[in-house]
């Protein structure tokens, strides 16, 4: 199978959080081990279902379940920056409602791991673009924060871009296709750039994290 060049530039932009992140190890303190850990995990399932996809097996089960893994550790970061009780409470409380829904749907046959995730991916990203605000809209309230030296903004910024982006994408995937552009066609390119510029943004976190301490 052949991807575009894009799609091997993808794969090679999860390295540079990741090798980021180990130069800033001594850094990594609480939650941002949390952050650090799903920087790995999201760099190994990229690596392994494209290796996968290569090979012509079928990879929609992994993605399925590291998303499990992605909402819930991305949500256990969102909480421990959140200083509301009862905001960080709600975080906390739905990945017990993701997870039991996730669960759900498998079980009854709703969404099937041969399929895409049509139904939890999108909860799951409406969800992480609603922490994301949240977490966005508290650091602007923060006068004394110099916010682009912050890794919560890098991080929540990120966060937004991403799956509000692959909401988009999916919703009008049909009439992005039919536009007929070449950057546009398949809208999976528009997918790789925007995790090429979120790896990115990752990294420049793990940059803020020593001006963090």
């Amino acid at each position: 199978m052949n991807f575009p060049a894009i799609a091997y530039v993808d794969i090679a932009s999860n390295l540079i959080p990741f090798g980021i992140g180990i130069s800033r190890i001594r850094n990594i303190q609480r939650e941002r081990w949390v952050f650090f850990v799903f920087i790995l995990v999201a760099m190994v399932t990229e690596v392994v279902t494209f290796w996968m996809a290569t090979q012509h097996i079928h990879n929609l089960w992994v993605l399925q379940c590291y998303n499990v893994v992605e909402y819930g550790s991305l949500i256990i970061l969102f909480a421990a920056w959140q200083h509301k009780i009862v905001i960080r409470k709600l975080e906390y409380w739905s990945i017990a409602v993701f997870l039991a829904m996730w669960t759900l749907f498998k079980i009854g046959g709703i969404e099937k791991f041969s399929d895409p995730a049509e139904y939890t991916h999108t909860v799951s990203s409406l969800f992480l673009v609603v922490a994301a605000l949240v977490a966005l809209s508290d650091l602007m309230k923060d006068n004394e924060l110099v916010i682009f030296r912050d890794a919560r903004f890098w991080i929540s910024s990120s966060v937004l871009i991403y799956f509000a982006g692959n909401i988009v994408l999916f919703l009008y995937s049909a009439g992005i296709t039919a536009l007929r552009l070449p950057a546009l066609e398949p809208f999976g390119t528009l997918h790789w750039a925007i995790d090429i510029g979120c790896n990115t943004m990752y990294a420049i976190a793990f940059l803020c994290f020593r001006r963090n301490q």
